[in-house]
């Protein structure tokens, strides 16, 4: 049964009222005049026939003026059937309407774009309040315009200037959105409507902070599926790129709704196009193509892929950026007068190599962050201000290479490796042993060993008379690289804040292992080299929370830097964010066009940045009404309405959630009713 309340249940004390007219009517006495008659007897029998009429009559006046007065009081109590158990409130209606402008919502309808049909039920919502209430007008864009209430004409007004962007937000930071602007407003009632095509992309899951005392309402809006072809992503095959050397790129096409088509994908980099490849596209499948070019000159470079694809073309383009380092920047620090034979014969003489030695003693601790990869070798100890520099240094993303003497005391390596979070070196064991186990399948040993990445029984790999066990640490995440047979780690590698420590538990001496004269040795130790330079992400999603590494340690506050990009005509400061192991710009919804930026210190060039629209608008795939009824409820909000039927039917939709169903105006009816059936029974009904 139906469960009726009041707005205003103070009237109804004012029932006591219907009392009135029933004392009026008990002592509403006529005073007759005796008139003499010969005879009464016709007399007496019209006046029973007349007392029966008027009692009849009296008694139908009293329940008609009772049943008036009731319903006027009715009325100003203003009943009301609520939907979904919501409770009314004085007070006016606070009203937030998030209206989506993604890039999804160019897709055509017969009424216009999707963004157009959307504009106008947030228009149809907005008039059906009162002029009096306040409304929020809430855009993918969460600029500040939109974190405010306006009132009803300063809502249809910001309406109309709503366009297409490229945020896209998820389900979640809409409703908490709305729910904190509606949490400072002191209306008694508090709406949230969101108006949106619903694709899939929209949900995730972070915690929505659910307020019992808003009432959600969901207006789906829909397009016929629209055929798209995006640019989805790229990568190198290597993790490094060398000057002169060849680059294979890939790049991954995904199509939806079409039908299976080749799809041409040309790549441009510094404005000059260097390769064209084909895809194979079929709807709801990954497409991959590789293309290769040759980079010719140190630097940074800035390419772009493109398709030609129509309707939705804001995924066609996928802007990237990538740096080619002329050398890679080795320190040895060597603790006793020179560095190994091995190390110097290996990178001494290599163009690939900017090659330096320094005693660990006397080395400048302010040089250190400016190479790209340290070792350490023949060390006995390590001093406690040593280790803090090289802590930092690895901090700020770099990487450490330790490779131990065999007279190293043991209780000088702990202070580093408590700084660095890995593993002390154990006891030191003299024994027969051998390297058994590599793990192939690691970037490190990419391209060292056959195709299939196996090794065989007859492989010769170095020998071991003398090595290190570690201290094993259960806090401390290890990757073993290379195991020996009695299952004691030879390489290891240690994620170290944001850089990388590798830990050698044999010295690079011919007296205790093969390794420095092995073929295996020349590959390991050039691709340490070459992934010490880092693995920069090759581009960033706008609307995301990108922090962007600058590569370099120390205060920025008295930096500053301007990213740029002199075609779109944009120019502007990226907030800055430092410590003492490294510095990065922000960046999330602005620059709000895709493109390659360039990140300017006064005249010089810092680094490039590319910025590519969000990929989550190019997944056509739709929620219906019961999956996202489920998905709004899983957010902690158990009543939603859910409305995807014409336009016409729209405005009974609001008002049946924003009123429930009143019943004023039908007291206000029966009022007038009964108020017409007592006139009619004083003037026609004759007694």
């Amino acid at each position: 049964m139906a469960d009726l309340r009041f707005l205003h249940p103070e009237f109804l004390y004012a029932l006591s009222l219907l009392a009135i007219p029933i004392i009026v009517h008990l002592f509403n006495f006529r005073r007759f005049r005796k008139i003499p008659f010969t005879n009464v007897r016709f007399l007496r029998e019209i006046s029973e026939e007349t007392s029966s009429r008027s009692k009849l009559k009296h008694l139908l006046t009293l329940i008609a003026r009772m049943l008036i007065f009731a319903f006027i009081i009715l009325a100003f109590a203003q009943p009301y059937i609520p939907l979904d158990d919501v409770k009314l409130r004085s007070g006016g209606s606070a009203v937030s309407i998030f209206l989506d402008n993604s890039f999804s919502m160019e897709a055509s309808t017969p009424e216009g774009t999707l963004l157009d049909v959307s504009r106008e039920r947030a228009r149809q919502v907005i008039t059906s309040f009162k002029p009096t209430d306040k409304f929020q007008v809430l855009t993918n864009n969460f600029d500040p315009a939109g974190q405010r209430l306006y009132t009803q004409e300063e809502a249809l007004d910001r309406l109309e200037k709503v366009q297409i962007g490229p945020q896209s937000r998820t389900l979640s930071d809409i409703l908490n959105r709305q729910v904190d602007i509606l949490e400072k407003s002191d209306a008694g009632n508090r709406y949230a409507f969101i108006i949106s095509d619903f694709q899939k992309s929209i949900d995730s899951d972070k915690e929505v902070l659910a307020d019992s005392s808003v009432i959600f309402s969901a207006i789906m809006v829909r397009s016929d599926n629209v055929p798209n072809i995006n640019v989805d992503s790229a990568w190198f095959s290597t993790p490094t790129l060398q000057l002169k050397q060849p680059a294979e790129l890939n790049v991954r096409l995904i199509g939806y709704s079409v039908d299976e088509q080749d799809v041409s994908v040309t790549l441009n980099v510094n404005g000059i196009q260097r390769a064209i490849g084909t895809a194979e596209v079929v709807s709801g499948q990954e497409s991959t193509v590789s293309m290769t070019f040759t980079p010719e000159s140190p630097g940074w470079y800035q390419a772009q892929l493109s398709i030609e694809d129509n309707p939705i073309r804001f995924d066609n383009d996928l802007f990237f950026n990538f740096h080619i380092d002329e050398q890679v920047k080795v320190l040895v620090l060597a603790g006793k007068d020179t560095s190994s034979q091995f190390l110097n014969a290996l990178f001494r003489n290599s163009e690939l190599v900017n090659y330096n030695t320094s005693s660990y003693s006397t080395v400048d601790y302010s040089s250190l962050p400016q190479y790209d990869l340290i070792i350490l070798d023949k060390i006995s100890d390590i001093s406690s201000g040593l280790s803090t520099e090289l802590s930092k240094y690895v901090n700020s993303g770099k990487t450490l290479v330790i490779i131990p003497d065999s007279t190293a005391i043991q209780e000088k390596y702990i202070g580093i490796a408590d700084k660095l979070q890995i593993e002390s070196l154990g006891q030191w064991r003299t024994v027969n042993d051998r390297v058994e186990n590599i793990n192939t399948e690691d970037q490190l040993f990419e391209g060292v060993f056959d195709g299939s990445g196996r090794i065989g029984l007859n492989t010769d790999l170095p020998v071991v008379s003398g090595s290190f066990t570690l201290k094993e640490r259960s806090d401390v995440a290890r990757e073993e690289l290379m195991t020996m047979a009695s299952g004691v780690p030879f390489l290891v590698r240690y994620p170290a804040d944001r850089g990388t420590v590798y830990l050698f538990t044999v010295p690079l001496d011919q007296r205790f292992s093969n390794f420095g004269r092995h073929a295996i040795f020349v590959p390991v130790m050039f691709r340490m080299a070459l992934l010490s330079q880092g693995v920069r992400p090759l581009f960033h999603m706008i609307g995301d929370d990108n922090e962007i590494d600058l590569g370099y340690r120390g205060d920025a506050k008295d930096r500053v830097m301007n990213l740029v990009n002199e075609e779109l005509g944009f120019d502007m400061i990226p907030m800055m964010r430092s410590d003492v192991n490294n510095a990065s710009i922000i960046i999330s919804d602005e620059p709000s066009i895709a493109g390659n930026y360039d990140l300017m210190e006064r005249d010089s060039l810092v680094q490039v940045v590319s910025l590519n629209f969000n990929r989550r608008e190019s997944v056509a795939e739709y929620f219906d009404q019961a999956e996202l009824e489920l998905v709004i409820q899983e957010k902690g909000i158990d009543a939603v309405r859910l409305f995807s039927r014409a336009s016409s039917d729209l405005k009974s939709f609001i008002t049946s959630g924003v009123d429930g169903i009143r019943l004023w105006k039908y007291c206000v009816i029966l009022a007038l009713t009964f108020l017409i059936i007592e006139t009619v029974l004083l003037r026609f009904f004759k007694t």
